[in-house]
């Protein structure tokens, strides 16, 4: 689906053992473990390419363009818990969102 770099901060490093064997996203295994509530998630989607290893392992060319999005993730605290930078493939990826105007 995406090719992603996750960064977590060093004192959650508790979860490298954890991943793979569950389902869901990393900033879930860390808030259950650790009891951490996630407060908020800002998120920005870009347009970009390829990085030229990325590009060759899923056999596209370096200049092809992907959907570049990076989810910041802040604690109730306000701490930023993970970084998620993940690069989606052309033409396979929709994104949609809804917003509320009124209460």
């Amino acid at each position: 689906i995406s090719w992603s770099y996750i960064y977590i901060r060093k004192e959650y490093d508790g979860i490298a053992d954890l991943i793979g064997q569950f389902r869901g996203g990393i900033y879930a295994m860390v808030s259950k473990k650790y009891d951490i509530a996630i407060k908020h998630v800002d998120i920005d989607v870009s347009a970009s390419v390829f990085p030229a290893h990325i590009a060759h392992i899923h056999k596209y060319d370096a200049r092809d363009p992907a959907l570049l999005i990076i989810r910041r993730f802040y604690s109730a605290q306000d701490k930023l818990v993970e970084v998620s930078v993940s690069y989606y493939p052309p033409y396979e990826f929709q994104y949609s969102s809804r917003i509320n105007l009124q209460r």
